[in-house]
């Protein structure tokens, strides 16, 4: 998914909570810090967090949106997110809950010294035009030859599913009855984004045999603090370097809420030498009559193609929902759905 839309008011997920970190390929002492140490009405000096020199701290649009401000300065609560200080999501970015944690900077500078010295080739993935999506869990077992489906893109299951096993001892091909390329997705919902997840990917995607993997996933939301989202690109990055290390045939997903978050995960999956990135393009899709979801669907198509890469677009659902520009212009993209 590529980035974050709205998680409280509008349900629009564009990319949680497992606080981690933001970096940009520019090393920390060569910023020029101008913001000032103003509290803001979400109750945080942004001149004071780890993090500012890279979002630059929220722009009046942006706090206007940010549930954490909502829920401190106008008392707004939102149902399943900000509702009690205890049952709070985001308790751990909010000044007024017991629990508040400013983040750090660890993985960020984690990210940055991998970036500085990175010079490994990623291994590609080659994929077809037309790729099939399904759950792994709920397999369809079709004539796939028949129909000209030469990759199929699976979902992955709750780690608890019975499928995990059986694709581990049979094989995903052999499973499936497939003979062609798949992918394992790690696009999943937010609950299933934690550690344990991650490791159970990355066995299945080595036992199971499957030809590559889309991810690591990470929520991103624009009504969301900032700082959790940065800290999020950093850790879906910085598992993503794991895969790739790991030998596993990686594409990555670009993310981000805002253009500035698009531009600057763009650039490092570029420094680390990606060829082809994804996009989870659903939610976009689905809300494309608001302004905000033309707006940043574009921009992460445009830096894909601003930085020569190979777009995967997944969650296209028929020929309307192809971005003309790349399905006329760019024949080497593909399309999941």
């Amino acid at each position: 998914m590529l980035g974050g839309f709205f998680q409280g008011v509008s349900r629009l997920r564009l990319n949680t909570l497992n606080f981690k970190t933001d970096i940009d390929n520019t090393s920390v002492s060569s910023l020029d810090i101008r913001a000032a140490n103003v509290a803001s009405g979400c109750g945080k000096t942004c001149g004071e967090c780890e993090l500012y020199q890279f979002c630059g701290g929220c722009s009046s649009l942006r706090s206007s949106s940010c549930l954490v401000n909502l829920c401190v300065s106008k008392g707004l609560k939102i149902r399943g997110v900000v509702m009690g200080c205890k049952t709070c999501i985001l308790r751990a970015a909010c000044v007024k809950s017991g629990s508040y944690s400013p983040p750090k900077a660890d993985k960020l500078h984690e990210l940055h010294t991998i970036l500085e010295s990175w010079n490994a080739a990623p291994p590609g993935v080659k994929l077809p035009r037309f790729i099939a999506e399904m759950p792994l869990d709920e397999p369809v077992r079709l004539r796939w030859k028949m129909l000209g489906i030469k990759a199929i893109l699976v979902a992955f299951p709750s780690t608890d599913d019975g499928s995990i096993e059986k694709v581990r001892d049979e094989g995903v091909h052999k499973f499936l009855g497939f003979d062609g390329t798949v992918l394992l997705s790690t696009i999943m919902p937010d609950e299933l984004l934690n550690d344990e997840t991650f490791k159970t990917s990355l066995e299945l995607v080595k036992k199971g045999g499957f030809d590559g993997l889309v991810g690591w996933d990470m929520p991103v939301y624009i009504d969301f603090p900032k700082a959790v989202n940065l800290v999020n690109l950093v850790s879906a990055t910085l598992c993503t370097i794991r895969y790739v290390e790991e030998g596993v045939p990686t594409i990555p997903l670009l993310k981000g809420s805002d253009a500035r978050e698009i531009e600057t995960h763009s650039r490092w999956l570029k420094r680390l030498g990606f060829k082809r990135v994804g996009l989870h393009a659903t939610e976009y899709i689905l809300n494309y009559d608001e302004e905000l979801a033309r707006d940043l669907y574009g921009k992460a198509l445009e830096e894909m193609i601003r930085m020569r890469m190979q777009p995967l677009v997944i969650g296209v659902m028929g020929p309307k929902s192809f971005p003309p520009l790349l399905y006329r212009g760019y024949p080497e993209s593909s399309f999941a759905g």
